[in-house]
């Protein structure tokens, strides 16, 4: 922060009312260089606080929310902000990753499919959303996106051996899958 101190003529050195005066200034010097930092810390997407990301929302008609943090919005604001760009695999796939949504991207050329699964958890509703945007603007229409969420079964299954019983089970578990 600046010191009005600092610039002080030496003619002024010493004299109560000046020292006084600046003293006082310093106050609200120090109110606006912290509104003029936050304020430039605003123009960014990635340094912007609430207050910044209320606004950058609200001019790009997003609606957030109510459950998503901060950075989560932030990651919104950046996919409707991203420039024109040749979408090959490789970006697509940076793409994912600096969104940091933990997926395994599998694409089939010839049966004109994107299959997307989710690591080990299930994915929050602004992730899904964030996903549905990203394949509905980069992915050619021609193919078929599917996303895939873990899902965890318990299964158990009483077998009686006797004379007249035997029973067979044979099940198959599908991972949840959305077209």
């Amino acid at each position: 922060m600046t010191k009005l101190m600092d610039y002080l003529p030496d003619y002024y050195q010493g004299v109560r009312e000046m020292d006084r005066l600046l003293n006082g200034e310093q106050l609200t010097l120090d109110e606006l260089e912290t509104f003029v930092r936050q304020f430039l810390s605003n123009q960014f997407v990635t340094t912007a606080d609430e207050t910044g990301v209320k606004l950058m929302e609200s001019e790009l008609s997003i609606v957030p929310n109510s459950t998503d943090t901060l950075q989560q919005r932030k990651n919104v604001i950046l996919l409707r902000l991203l420039p024109p760009a040749a979408i090959t695999w490789p970006y697509f796939k940076q793409l994912i990753q600096n969104l940091n949504i933990p997926i395994d991207l599998q694409r089939d050329v010839i049966k004109q499919t994107v299959s997307a699964m989710f690591y080990n958890r299930l994915p929050t509703s602004t992730e899904i959303k964030q996903l549905q945007y990203i394949f509905n603007t980069f992915i050619p229409a021609n193919m078929v996106t599917k996303l895939f969420t873990p899902t965890e079964t318990q299964v158990s299954f009483k077998q009686y051996y006797g004379i007249a019983t035997v029973i067979q089970v044979e099940t198959v578990v599908n991972a949840k899958g959305a077209n």
